[in-house]
């Protein structure tokens, strides 16, 4: 309508209630400010604020009693004093009706200054109002505590109270301020502007209609009052209070109604044309808001006063650039707030024609029809295969359409969950809570005039926006329902095998604190410890400030249950289809965040890529089919980098000046590398990690436990660079000194630039993160995809192409697809149709197979023929199987264990990197002085009772022997030669011998003084030993060794009662060593390797050699108390042992294969080998079947003892292979055969004393030669221990390439000790016997240790005065060791003219063999000690091999 007026006209200076516009009425009344209804609106609503705040004093002098006597402020008040629920009753219903009054007051006059005198500044009035608003503000926040406490006293008894309560709290502490509430309010109100539309037409209907009878009301009036006299006091009908505050509220129903699919009157859902004009696109942001009615300037305005005065505003500065939000556009079913967006923020994009709800309609039409799949978040190329059945063409673009009785159920569920998720933000608000539990339904509670309209606000904003994490909770309510479940105590079980030992956590940081982030060093400093209570320290985030688990429970609100533990738990695949449907816009990384445990994600992830949920965004992995075969396989990726090909180079620069060559990287060599997550404590997980860790001619693998961020498994320093180059001029060559610069590593960096760029996060902690890298640099990428293919197929046992579903037939046997909609969807309770599982592994499903010659094969097959047949798991893995996780056939050990390295001696030792007994000693003293403080945010216990130690994690080398202690035996023998006067001889003995120099037990300190070398090689020694024995595989060795040493251990350990009647032993001891030049004790060590003496544990040996030769000499009278500890109570238990039964074990060969290195082998035994290695396959495809089954077993027990270790070296670069054969003397049982093909290198290196094996000395020719003219001569066999299949010979590290080799699965392995089958094995051994036989000799003759003069005065000339090189330094001349001793290999015959000779020369051949560097020992179950010539001469010829 357009209104013709003069210019002389004045016009009316008030603003519509309805719209805010300027009146165009003629000004006629008030001193023409006013036109006549308008007046009277002003004057009405003058009169209806002053008549208020008459009512508000008055209201203030009825003060209830609790408050009148309370001396707490109302702000301040608690209300725990109100203990009946009269007396909340009273106080509530007082502070209600002030708080109405407050808002009526608050908002006339506010209206009253913005429509009537919006020119006009009121600094008084201003002043009177922001008093209003702090008293109204006080009287709210009041309310809401008297809520909680009515709440308290109400339903304290209820079993949810608690728990609801904790959820308010929760609220509470995040809740926004009033300001920013309005500002939200104006968004809201601006983002649905459409659907206000209707409201908003009806207001300036109303108001045009009330313009229009308040004219002609006042016309009649005025003549009324005229005929009557009397004037009108019809003012208080002219106040618009009333109508605003209905307004108001009804704008929030109707909001809170169209959010949740509620019917709305029929004369409010017609929407009216509003009188503005739509605002052009291209508009300012100013124009936008004016033409939107109440934006932000109508929150500047009105909303600017709600906050207190106390508070400052800050101003905007001029010129800054306004944040733009996250929230993508366009319309969607709820606007959850994406996790990774600001929750709360208003829409900075508030558009009149967009609507952020969807109708019933709008998903209606999305469900039937289908969407474009959204590929736009997926990071790097895309590499799909379409035409599959996991992937149709019909559904490569577009989701599949849902037919119309699935959608129209789908659209009810929907509306339920709707109204789930309204009751689950209600029980949030305290002081909405009391409504809400009264009521039985939405409209009963809607309708309730007690909630207030603020409460209807911060309402309508909460369903307006809800948190992803609420609708999930919504929807998990909607598919349990009211029943519940029963989840055990697994939370409780998992803490308590995470608690580590602190002797465990050091011992774990000694190893891995580099690769922490918070490394122990750093634990250990003042500042750590300062930042531990409760902060975020260097230590992170621990688990020992966690709620306990909660009761389940549920509370009813507005007639439906809501369970306390909907986020707690995994939600079914239905209440994922619909969050999937109602947050559509919600990409699937979004929903992955939201999952509770690794099954329900995985579940999750399994339904997205075989496309179950009709959303767009929920295309995960599927965008890449080899990235989606991985995680369908249960290896996640989140971060992958395969650029090793382009960044490595090889860059060879002639004519460059040496000043640019230095500059320039000749070698950039890089890695791809691959992140993932797995599945924590699962068998699966467990397996692959395993056989990661057995390919380092491949890959290596790292480790992180998402739960707590230790390393789990890493390899060592030197390998886990990832992109590295070398400088240099070019005289240098590329293998100069000047060596590698690291780049990028395996370490916390990348860590963290791998989960920032992380495609994915998990909000639970069950899962490990595992770092993949190659070996060699510059691969491809799809080799490193093979790599780990094959080891998930491996580890998940599969057997065949159909087997390759079966960890996942749960999920795929309940769906099926619509053949006319390509739709998967869920198999209906009774519906007989056919499952994805089904179709997939049926008799007719075919698959293409990629062989390793790169040719795809069609098959209907399992396992065809045309693949090699050890691409899927068989009964050779089985077999490797039962060695690697000999724990899963144990009974009553869980599934979910956590990953464990395999760990032994040997290894415990090497990657510690000092010796074991000072760490020990360190880590049990550091222990101890652990502060409490740093104790418990570690989330650490003190040591076990039960010893339950993570495999050798404490191991203590030599504990049950006496490593730095002499054994007790002697020092019961040294007391009484210490306390006894002897006769000259002896006493000038002990002198010579430094007996009051024995150290009876080295302290800490003095150990850490003898130096590192000397504890290294004790420790090393038992390390060994013990590591030797696990891999003695012969049947029945191991236990016949544990048995001969508790004897020997036992007879050390054993106190004689009489032991001054058997004191003869402990002289025969040091005259021995007294005889071979040697004191009892030293204090020095030689750190030469090879060399024997002197160290300070002289008297252990002796002791020990003289303990183990002494069994079998019972008639000598030296022997006499080894007899009695047999006799004794500890020792009866050997005396019918076979070790002494010489006759018994000759009589049986042991069941072992011979000790033959490969080049002694005829020709003939390694003819089926060197077919298969010249045939055309490669022969891990070609190996046979039983011999895979017989030594893979054998190697993995090797590699768990700590004998071999994996070999980071190429194939092409490994000599031996592992093959199988039998023997004559063992038919039909197949051992492991080791093939080299360097013969010739060895053949290249020998030294010139080397002599072939059939030229070693003869023995029993020498025996008889010794026993011509002895009648009383005895003899004695002293084989040194070694394994089927190894010598105890240590190999040096750069020496370990020349015996390595490839078993049958193609994996590389390295030797650290010398095998039997390497080259000229046997004269490893020989050599070694005759050096430390020459070193005995050489004391003899008085050329050894301890020696001033080159001649013993006192024994006579007994060597030549020459010179001798090489291997001869001990063939010096005549010494009487030349005719009692005799070797051969391993073997040693020793010859005495009687017991007692033989005795001492059998104890004095044995300590020279076993002393430093203590890794050889005397076997006394293939020994044969104290034998006639007879015997010696029946013996088998095996026993003089």
């Amino acid at each position: 309508m357009v209104v013709v007026r003069e210019i002389c006209e004045p016009q009316c200076q008030a603003l519509n209630l309805s719209d805010g516009q300027r009146c165009a009425a003629e000004a006629t009344a008030h001193d023409r400010l006013f036109c006549r209804f308008h007046a009277k609106q002003c004057f009405g609503l003058y009169m209806g604020y002053k008549r208020r705040n008459a009512e508000l004093d008055a209201l203030a002098d009825n003060e209830p009693e609790f408050l009148r006597n309370s001396k707490a402020s109302l702000a301040s008040q608690t209300f725990e004093d109100l203990t009946s629920q009269s007396e909340v009753a009273e106080v509530h219903e007082y502070l209600f009706k002030q708080y109405v009054l407050l808002g009526k007051v608050i908002a006339a006059r506010k209206i009253h200054h913005k429509h009537f005198y919006s020119l006009e500044m009121d600094y008084g009035h201003k002043a009177y109002l922001d008093k209003l608003v702090n008293t109204r503000h006080s009287v709210l926040k009041a309310l809401e505590t008297l809520e909680r406490r009515t709440a308290q006293l109400l339903y304290k008894k209820e079993k949810w109270f608690d728990w609801v309560r904790q959820v308010q709290d929760d609220e509470d502490e995040n809740r926004e301020k009033v300001q920013k509430k309005i500002k939200l309010e104006a968004a809201m109100f601006r983002r649905h502007w459409r659907e206000m539309e209707a409201r908003l037409a009806a207001a300036r209907e109303k108001e045009e209609k009330k313009r229009q009878e308040a004219y002609l009301e006042e016309v009649w009036r005025e003549r009324m009052a005229a005929e009557s006299g009397e004037e009108s006091h019809d003012d208080a009908a002219w106040d618009p209070i009333e109508d605003v505050f209905e307004d108001d509220r009804g704008r929030y129903l109707d909001l809170i109604r169209h959010f949740l699919w509620m019917d709305v009157p029929a004369t409010e859902r017609d929407v009216v044309e509003p009188s503005s004009s739509p605002v052009p696109a291209g508009a300012s942001r100013d124009s936008q808001d004016k033409a939107g009615g109440s934006g932000e300037q109508d929150a500047a305005e009105g909303g600017g006063d709600e906050t207190p005065p106390g508070q400052i505003k800050k101003p905007r500065k001029w010129g800054g650039k306004k944040k733009k939000s996250k929230a993508g556009g366009g319309p969607e079913t709820t606007n959850a707030v994406q996790p990774k967006q600001n929750a709360g923020k208003p829409s900075q994009e508030p558009g009149p024609n967009k609507s952020m709800i969807e109708s019933k309609a709008d998903v209606r039409t999305r469900l039937k029809e289908g969407v474009e799949k959204d590929y736009s978040h997926i990071d790097g190329p895309m590499f799909m295969l379409v035409g599959t059945i996991q992937n149709p063409e019909e559904t490569a673009t577009r989701t599949a359409p849902v037919k119309e009785e699935d959608a129209a159920q789908l659209i009810a569920e929907i509306t339920e969950i709707k109204m789930l998720l309204f009751c689950r933000q209600i029980m949030s608000h305290s002081a909405l809570l009391p409504a809400a539990l009264r009521a039985n339904s939405v409209e009963e509670f809607l309708s309730d005039p007690s909630i207030a309209d603020s409460d209807l606000r911060d309402l309508c904003l909460k369903v307006e926006q809800p948190s992803l994490q609420a609708l999930r909770d919504a929807c998990a309510d909607f598919v349990r329902g009211d029943e519940t479940e029963d989840e055990g105590n697994a939370d409780e079980q998992d803490n308590k095998a995470d608690r580590w030992s602190v002797e465990e956590y050091i011992r774990h940081h000694y190893r891995y604190g580099d690769l922490e982030f918070h490394p122990l060093s750093d634990a250990l400093s003042p500042l750590s410890r300062k930042a531990l209570p409760g902060s975020d320290g260097l230590l992170g985030e621990t688990e020992t400030g966690r709620a306990p688990k909660e009761k389940k429970m549920k509370v009813k609100i507005c007639g439906r249950s809501i369970w306390n533990y909907a986020s707690q738990g995994s939600m079914a695949r239905a209440g994922w289809l619909h969050f999937s449907i109602m947050a559509k816009d919600c990409t699937f990384e979004d929903a992955i965040s939201l999952c509770r445990n690794w099954d329900e994600f995985f579940e999750l992830n399994i339904l997205t890529l075989w496309q179950y949920f009709p959303a767009s965004k929920w295309t995960g992995w599927s965008g890449n089919h080899l990235t989606a075969e991985l995680t369908q396989l249960g290896f996640v990726p989140f971060y992958m980098d395969f650029s090793a090909q382009q960044n490595t180079t090889y860059n060879h620069l002639t004519k460059v000046s040496r000043k640019v060559l230095r500059r320039q990287a000749i070698i950039t060599e890089a890695r791809n590398v691959v992140a993932a997550y797995m599945k924590r404590n699962d068998p699966v997980t467990r397996r692959f990690i395993q056989y990661a860790l057995m390919r380092t001619n491949e890959l290596f693998i790292l480790v992180r436990d998402g739960k707590n961020g230790r390393i789990v498994v890493a390899p060592d320093e030197k390998h886990r660079w990832i992109v590295r180059s070398r400088r240099g001029t070019a005289d240098t060559g590329y293998d100069g000194n000047e060596g590698w610069d690291v780049e990028i590593e395996a370490g916390p960096l990348l860590f963290t630039v791998a989960q920032l760029k992380g495609q994915c996060h998990f909000n639970f902690t069950e899962y490990y993160e595992v770092y993949i890298w190659d070996f060699k640099p510059g691969e491809k990428p799809l080799d490193m995809y093979h790599h780990i293919h094959d080891s998930l197929l491996k580890a998940l046992r599969v057997r065949g192409v159909r087997d390759k579903l079966k960890h996942i037939k749960y999920i795929m046997g309940s769906l099926t697809r619509e053949k006319d909609t390509m739709r998967v969807r869920q198999i209906k309770p009774g519906e007989n149709v056919q499952s994805l599982y089904d179709e997939l592994t049926g008799p007719n499903a075919e698959f293409y197979i990629k062989t390793n010659q790169g040719f795809a094969v069609r098959t209907k097959e399992d396992v065809p023929a045309d693949i090699s047949p050890y691409t899927f798991y068989n009964e050779t893995d089985e077999a490797e199987d039962a060695v690697l996780f000999k724990e899963e056939s144990l009974k009553n050990v869980p599934e979910d264990m956590p990953f464990v390295e395999i760990t032994n001696p040997i290894r415990e030792l090497e990657v510690m990197h000092s010796p074991l007994t000072l760490l020990n000693r360190n880590i049990e003293e550091l222990a101890r002085t652990l502060p409490p403080e740093l104790e418990a945010a570690l989330n650490l216990e003190r040591a076990r009772e039960n010893k339950e130690s993570r495999a050798t994690l404490s191991y203590k080398p030599g504990a049950e022997q006496f490593p730095f202690a002499v054994p007790p035996i002697w020092e019961q023998a040294h007391r009484v030669i210490r306390d006894t006067v002897w006769d000259m001889g002896r006493t000038l003995l002990t002198v010579k011998l430094a007996f009051t120099s024995i150290k009876l037990k080295l302290t800490l300190d003095e150990l850490t003084l003898a130096g590192k070398q000397e504890v290294m090689e004790r420790d090393r020694s038992y390390v060994y030993k013990d590591s030797f024995h696990l891999a003695d595989l012969e049947p029945g060795a191991q236990e016949r060794y544990k048995e001969s040493m508790r004897l020997i251990i036992g007879l050390q350990k054993y106190q004689s009662p009489r032991v001054r009647d058997h004191i003869d032993w402990a002289w025969f001891c040091m005259e021995l060593l007294d005889w071979l030049h040697l004191k009892m004790y030293y204090d020095e060590y030689n750190p030469e390797v090879l060399s024997p003496w002197p160290h300070r544990y002289i008297l252990q040996d002796i002791v020990q050699a003289f303990m183990m030769m002494g069994l079998f000499f019972p008639g000598v009278k030296e022997t006499s108390i080894i007899q009695e500890y047999l006799d004794s109570e500890e020792g009866k238990s050997f005396r019918g042992s076979q070790i002494f039964d010489l006759a018994s074990r000759c009589a049986r060969r042991p069941d072992t294969r011979s000790r033959a290195s490969c080049g002694k082998r005829p020709r003939k035994f390694w003819e089926q080998w060197d077919k298969i290695y010249a045939g055309d396959k490669y022969f891990v495809d070609a190996y046979p079947k039983d011999w895979a089954v017989a030594i893979r077993p054998i190697i993995a027990k090797l590699y768990r003892a700590g004998v071999i270790t994996p070999a980071a070296r190429e194939a092409v670069l490994v000599p031996g292979f592992a093959t199988a054969n039998t023997e004559p003397h063992r038919p039909g049982q197949l051992d492991l055969f080791i093939k080299y093909n360097n013969l010739h290198k060895y053949a290249e290196g020998l030294p010139p004393s080397y002599i072939e094996y059939k030229d070693y000395p003869q023995l029993l020719p020498a025996a008889r030669k010794f026993a011509q003219g002895k009648p009383s001569a005895r003899f004695a066999l002293l084989r040194l221990w070694s394994a089927p299949h190894f010598y105890p010979l240590m190999m040096m590290l750069n020496s370990r390439g020349g015996t390595s080799f490839l078993d049958p699965a193609g994996r590389s392995w390295d030797w650290k000790f010398i095998p039997k089958d390497a080259p000229v094995s046997e004269w490893s051994i020989h050599n070694m016997v005759l050096l430390r036989l020459g070193y005995l000799r050489e004391q003899l003759m008085g050329l050894g240790h301890d020696f001033e003069t080159p001649r013993d005065k006192t024994r006579g000339p007994l060597w030549a005065d020459t010179k001798f090189g090489g291997q001869d330094k001990f063939r010096h001349g005549w010494c009487e060791l030349d005719e009692r001793v005799v070797h051969r290999a391993d073997l040693v015959l020793v010859m005495g003219e009687d017991e007692r000779d033989l005795l001492k020369w059998c104890t004095a051949v044995t300590f020279a063999l076993q002393t430093k560097p203590w890794l050889r020992e005397v076997d006394l179950w293939k020994s044969f000690v104290n034998m006639d010539l007879e015997f010696l001469e029946e013996l088998d010829p095996y026993w003089l091999e």
